[in-house]
C-alpha cells in the first residue's frame, strides 16, 4: 500500500491539473446572445466569416447544417427558410452558404419549443442553443458547443473536445469521445462523459454521471448523487460527492472525496 501511495498522488494530481486547465473556460457562464426572431421563418446569414442561424417562435424545428463542397448547407424541414447576407435559398426549406473553407463560426438558434438540431460538420465546430422546450442537439466531429437552456433537454456531443451544458430541467447529456466538458446545472441529470480525459459538474439536483474511459474529473455537486467511475484502471480519476449522500463507484487508486 505505501509504494502505491506516490503513484496514486501522481494520477491525481495529473487529473486535478487536467481538471483546472479545461474547466478555467467552462467556468464561464455560457449562454450565446440569441438575434431578435423573424417572422420569416429561419433566417440564416453569414457575415464575414461566421454564419448565423437563427428559427422564429412558436414552431417545433429540425434543423441540420452539413457541408457539399465549400459550401455550408441549412435545412429546415419545420419552417421555411429565408437567405441573407451572401447565402441564397435553394428551396423552400434549405438554404446554401458559399466558402465554408473560410469559416470560423456556425452558430444555431432554435428558439422556443421542442426542438431538433443536427450538425454533420467534420472540420468546423458549431454553437448549438436550444432555447425553451424539450430540444436534442448532437454536435458534429469538430470541437462543439451545446447549450440546452429551458427544458429537459438531450444533448450528444458527437466526437472532438465538446463543451455541453444542461439547465434547470432532467437533461440527458452524452460527450462521446473526446476531452469533453460537461455541466448538468440543476435537474436530476444523466450524463455519459464517455471516452477521453472529461471534466463533469453534475449541478444541483439527484444527479447520475458514468464518466467513462480515460482520466476524468467527476463532481456531483448538491443532491444525492450516482457517480460511477470504474474503467478498469485505478488511479486515473477523481470522484467527489458533493454536499448531500452519495454513491460513488470507482476503481482501486481513483481519488474518492465526499462519498460515504
Amino acid at each position: 500500500m505505501d509504494k502505491a501511495l506516490p503513484r496514486t498522488i501522481a494520477c491525481v494530481t495529473a487529473v486535478l491539473g487536467l481538471a483546472l486547465a479545461l474547466a478555467g473556460p467552462a467556468a464561464a457562464t455560457p449562454g450565446v446572445p440569441a438575434p431578435e426572431a423573424s417572422a420569416d421563418g429561419t433566417l440564416v446569414s453569414r457575415t464575414g466569416t461566421a454564419v448565423t442561424v437563427t428559427a422564429a417562435v412558436g414552431l417545433s424545428n429540425t434543423i441540420s447544417v452539413w457541408q457539399a463542397g465549400d459550401t455550408i448547407r441549412v435545412r429546415d424541414t419545420g419552417d421555411t427558410v429565408t437567405a441573407l447576407g451572401g447565402c441564397r435559398p435553394v428551396s423552400a426549406n434549405e438554404a446554401v452558404c458559399p466558402g465554408a473553407g473560410s469559416l470560423t463560426e456556425l452558430v444555431v438558434h432554435a428558439g422556443d419549443q421542442a426542438d431538433d438540431v443536427t450538425s454533420f460538420l467534420e472540420s468546423l465546430g458549431v454553437t448549438l442553443v436550444g432555447g425553451a422546450g424539450d430540444d436534442s442537439l448532437y454536435g458534429g466531429g469538430a470541437n462543439d458547443t451545446l447549450e440546452g437552456d429551458e427544458g429537459a433537454d438531450f444533448l450528444s456531443g458527437g466526437g472532438g473536445n465538446d463543451t455541453l451544458t444542461g439547465s434547470s430541467g432532467r437533461d440527458r447529456l452524452f460527450g462521446g469521445p473526446g476531452n469533453d466538458s460537461i455541466e448538468g446545472r440543476g435537474g436530476g441529470d444523466l450524463i455519459n462523459a464517455g471516452a477521453g480525459n472529461d471534466v463533469v459538474s453534475g449541478g444541483n439536483g439527484n444527479d447520475q454521471v458514468i464518466a467513462g474511459t480515460g482520466n476524468d474529473f467527476v463532481d456531483g455537486g448538491p443532491g444525492q448523487d450516482t457517480l460511477d467511475a470504474v474503467d478498469e484502471v485505478g488511479g486515473n480519476d477523481y470522484v467527489r460527492g458533493g454536499d448531500e449522500s452519495d454513491t460513488c463507484r470507482a476503481d482501486l487508486g481513483d481519488s474518492v472525496t465526499e462519498c460515504p
